[in-house]
């Protein structure tokens, strides 16, 4: 995909469409051009420019890195087109959730897309508001390309260092560096919560390989700091075909969200209730994209 961030908002509105319909398969192509470009058209050239500048800027410090307004109104045109059918699942339990106070949802993860897919699903189902506050914990890969760069720029991301114990962590950053910046996403993102803004983490730490969920990283259990923060399970399916880990091009397929019944931090203390999440995350999934039976619930 093109650089936009060297792009005039001509030459956007008039490169965009076509790019971002050469990541999908032939028989999404056509419709990803004619409503990306629908929505560019649309755009006046400040709202241009301000997509431009987002997207030359997104990834560059570990900080947050809010959505920029136009880029999601793309994402929303451009995703719909792949996700022939859906199903939103518990979607009232999360509401009441974020409700009463502050909430860490924790995500199975199976594609670049499951951030993008949840917006597209949780906006499309009436919770506009909800998913406009979401705040996603990003780790640096999903900056690497800029296809990734612009899903990413439609989202509010908190860009943190992956964690030592992945093989593809940032090999020029330290264990100390590393633990730095884990540091201060813990603090960032606990502000955010006690704004009233839902922090999302994949709690696997990275993309299953198998298919099926993977023991969540125990550090997770960090992010519910927050008097009365509740841990809303979330269970995503369908992505892995939306977006195949080793496949160049997106493809449509349908999509399945479940928000399952939160965990209240504070009757399972930290890790027991990180252990209950992954837990009900499983119990949301198709059986086929369940844990393997001897899957540890942590690592």
């Amino acid at each position: 995909m093109i650089d936009l961030s060297q792009l005039s908002p001509e030459m956007a509105r008039e490169l965009v469409p076509g790019a971002l319909a050469s990541n999908v398969t032939d028989e999404a192509k056509s419709a990803v051009r004619e409503g990306v470009g629908a929505v560019m058209s649309g755009a006046t050239d400040d709202e241009v420019r301000s997509l431009l500048t987002a997207f030359g800027q997104v990834g560059e410090g570990f900080k947050l890195h809010p959505a920029d307004p136009l880029a999601r109104r793309i994402s929303h045109a451009f995703i719909p087109t792949l996700i022939p059918s859906h199903e939103v699942v518990g979607l009232d339990r999360a509401l009441a959730a974020c409700a009463a106070g502050p909430t860490l949802w924790l995500s199975n993860h199976f594609s670049y897309v499951d951030t993008q897919a949840t917006d597209y699903l949780l906006a499309l189902c009436g919770a506009d508001e909800l998913a406009q506050r979401i705040v996603a914990v990003a780790g640096p890969k999903v900056y690497g390309t800029p296809f990734r760069k612009m899903a990413s720029v439609c989202l509010n991301t908190l860009k943190t260092a992956q964690s030592t114990r992945l093989s593809h962590n940032q090999a020029e950053l330290s264990p100390r560096e590393v633990a730095r910046i884990a540091i201060n996403t813990l603090r960032t993102a606990d502000a955010f919560a006690r704004e009233g803004r839902p922090i999302l983490v994949y709690a696997e730490g990275a993309r299953t390989r198998t298919g099926r969920l993977q023991p969540f990283l125990k550090a997770v259990s960090k992010y519910a700091r927050a008097p009365g923060i509740q841990l809303v399970p979330v269970s995503i399916s369908g992505t892995a075909e939306l977006y195949p880990i080793d496949a160049e091009l997106m493809r449509p397929a349908p999509v399945r969200l479940v928000l399952g019944e939160p965990v209240l931090a504070k009757d399972l203390g930290r890790v027991g209730a990180l252990e209950e999440c992954w837990r009900r995350v499983a119990a949301g999934l198709p059986e086929g994209n369940r844990p393997s039976p001897d899957t540890p619930i942590t690592a």
